[in-house]
């Protein structure tokens, strides 16, 4: 088999300066190395989409609900959290990171929820100049509605569900920077050497039916402590100020969390990726492009030999 010798020039990136030569790197499907960072806007905007569905939009909703029963939406977000692990994302690092990094960088991402939702119920029981703003806003809004809307309006907590639903916002953007940094530098101190394609993930539907199960049996812990219901099996539980029962809440809610990113990450790997991955030590193939240069390089050499007028 004909290979060649000849060594391409360094590669410009955007800025154009010139980058060293790195280790091989998966090829993307139109046969060029595929870029193993990934952009921190991009990271941070599919991680405050993905808190949006499974924990804003339901923490939104449980206004409608009687209070006894809010704390019940835990569920379904545990479900939709569940759902959203085990299918695949527009964006992600490749090769994709370790089990042992993915989970620590799942718990890293989800720490920021702890302080900020600490520090919002703080806040909530002060009276701040916005809330009462916005009470005032949305009392005027529920007076130019019919009566039976109106009635709803005002029973909804429009300044707790939207400082939580803020919180939790927040806390996403600030912990996708905290797991994207960890990701990145994971993925430096692991260099990839002659690694396979990397194909996107392809959730097994036993695994996206287990992890939605465990979900939802996770999370009804920390629905169950959240309920009016803990006053009763915990004696004490009323007499704790609304700070601490919310870190305890939050503290299980992450445990949930990250639990259910355990049972999502157990799809076998060989079922997505190239076995060959593991065993950097087997010589690649050469790829098309190697063999076009080879091609190339033979037929200039021929014609050099080849004397004038033959």
């Amino acid at each position: 088999m004909i290979r060649s010798t000849h060594q391409a020039p360094p590669a410009n990136n955007i800025s154009g300066e010139a980058q060293s030569p790195q280790p091989q790197s998966p090829r993307g499907a139109n046969g060029k190395p595929a870029d193993p960072t990934v952009g921190l806007p991009a990271y941070s905007a599919q991680a405050v989409r993905n808190t949006t569905l499974a924990f804003v939009l339901p923490t939104l909703a449980s206004g409608v609900l009687p209070p006894h029963l809010r704390s019940m939406v835990y569920v379904p977000a545990g479900v939709t959290y569940a759902h959203l692990r085990t299918s695949p994302q527009a964006i992600g690092f490749q090769p994709r990171p370790s089990r042992p990094n993915a989970l620590a960088a799942t718990a890293l991402g989800l720490s920021p929820f702890l302080p900020l939702l600490s520090l919002q119920t703080h806040f909530a029981q002060s009276d701040l100049k916005v809330g009462r703003l916005i009470q005032q806003v949305w009392a005027g809004l529920a007076d130019r509605l019919p009566a039976s809307v109106a009635s709803a309006l005002r029973n909804y907590p429009i300044n707790q569900l939207l400082a939580r639903a803020s919180a939790q916002m927040g806390a996403a953007a600030l912990g996708s920077v905290l797991s994207h940094a960890y990701l990145t530098q994971a993925q430096q101190a692991t260099p990839v050497r002659n690694a396979a394609p990397t194909h996107s993930a392809l959730p097994n539907p036993d695994i996206k039916a287990l992890a939605c199960l465990s979900g939802a049996a996770l999370f009804s812990i920390p629905a169950l402590v959240a309920s009016p219901h803990m006053a009763t099996l915990v004696p004490g539980w009323s007499g704790l100020p609304p700070v601490a029962r919310t870190a305890v809440v939050t503290t299980l809610l992450i445990g949930a969390a990250v639990a259910t990113s355990a049972v999502a990450m157990s799809q076998p790997a060989d079922s997505t990726t190239d076995n060959r991955a593991q065993w950097p030590d087997v010589e690649q193939l050469p790829t098309s492009p190697d063999l076009i240069d080879a091609a190339v390089a033979s037929i200039a050499a021929a014609a050099k030999e080849t004397p004038n007028g033959e």
